[in-house]
């Protein structure tokens, strides 16, 4: 198996560390842009079962901006994905696409956090009206910064009209080990 990746990223206006909040909040403007791209086969155990040599390809593609300055934070990225069908059966490529932003503000300083996000992913651009969207409120508790803390949100999950035609192969990515084969609204596990 090979798998190969890359990714890139510019912080011109000083470090920006890897955190979703500004819980270490500072007067300065902090930027941060980045690319990444990965392709190859499909990694073990999500490739379809039985499939141990000549895995199909999956390549990737994304798009990211995050920004923080003294109590706020804002992020955002965009995806592209392609998995191609062609081992054990060929069929058409499956291609997806998302993207989320999500806007937080520290309303205690270092301490207390209110965050917003929203998410649209397109499992299969080929199946009309089979979106997920996501809308999350997001409470955070920093006892300890990063280290030690509590999170908790409260949110909705949305599906189009046609979610439930999506493949096997389309729903992979979307939330592994639930069941969508009937009615996408009742979120069941497999296995319960």
């Amino acid at each position: 198996k090979q798998m190969y990746a890359a990714r890139v990223w510019i912080d011109p206006l000083g470090e920006y560390k890897l955190a979703e909040s500004a819980n270490d909040a500072s007067a300065k403007h902090i930027l941060h842009v980045g690319l990444g791209y990965r392709g190859g086969e499909i990694m073990r155990g999500t490739a379809t079962a039985g499939v141990f040599e000549d895995a199909d390809n999956e390549t990737a593609a994304t798009f990211e901006i995050a920004w923080r300055w003294s109590r706020l934070f804002a992020m955002g990225e965009y995806f592209v994905q392609k998995d191609e069908q062609k081992n054990p059966t060929a069929g058409p490529d499956v291609d997806s696409r998302g993207w989320h932003v999500q806007f937080g503000a520290m309303v205690v300083p270092k301490q207390h956090e209110l965050a917003l996000r929203y998410a649209q992913l397109e499992p299969d651009t080929n199946v009309a009206d089979a979106k997920q969207t996501e809308t999350r409120l997001v409470y955070g508790y920093y006892i300890k910064g990063h280290s030690l803390k509590l999170q908790t949100d409260i949110g909705e999950i949305g599906y189009g009209k046609n979610f439930s035609q999506l493949t096997s192969l389309a729903l992979r990515n979307v939330s592994p080990g639930l069941d969508y084969s009937t009615d996408p609204t009742k979120n069941k596990r497999l296995g319960t």
